[in-house]
């Protein structure tokens, strides 16, 4: 899992509705699990989706994202399909499997070949982005989910 000191809230509007800092914080509150094995690319995903108002969970590994899933209720998940020695669709088969959860799973890769999106899908991801993702498309995915 990703530690490190919170980052800070963006600034505050003074004298602004609270539907601006909503705005500015559109997934205040969500809890979600981001699988992806590339560190670079994990810390990068979760100080943005932070910004954002997320709560991040950022794990390496299949191994590590199932501990995770078993210790916090997460609203979404975000999961590379390509990790080194382990398959992102294989861990959503065990979630839908084992675990009868119902939670929100969007599928990331770089790898895009039509299969690898219907693979996704018929796993059980719900959306599929490419990379590099943009992080409005996540945000905007996890909205409609809201």
């Amino acid at each position: 899992m990703i530690t490190r000191k919170p980052i800070p809230a963006p600034p505050r509007a003074y004298g602004r509705s609270a539907q601006l800092v909503a705005d500015l914080r559109p997934l205040a509150g969500m809890q979600l699990l981001l699988l992806e094995d590339d560190e670079a690319t994990r810390e990068g995903l979760a100080l943005l989706l932070e910004w954002v108002g997320a709560r991040v969970h950022g794990v390496a590994s299949v191994a590590d994202a199932w501990q995770a899933f078993g210790e916090v209720r997460f609203d979404a998940i975000l999961s590379d399909l390509i990790l080194l020695r382990e398959n992102g669709c294989d861990f959503i088969r065990r979630v839908r499997r084992e675990a009868k959860a119902d939670v929100f799973a969007i599928a990331i890769t770089g790898v895009v070949r039509e299969h690898d999106r219907e693979e996704a899908l018929h796993a059980g991801f719900d959306d599929f982005l490419q990379k590099p993702v943009q992080v409005e498309d996540i945000i905007s995915k996890l909205q409609q989910r809201r």
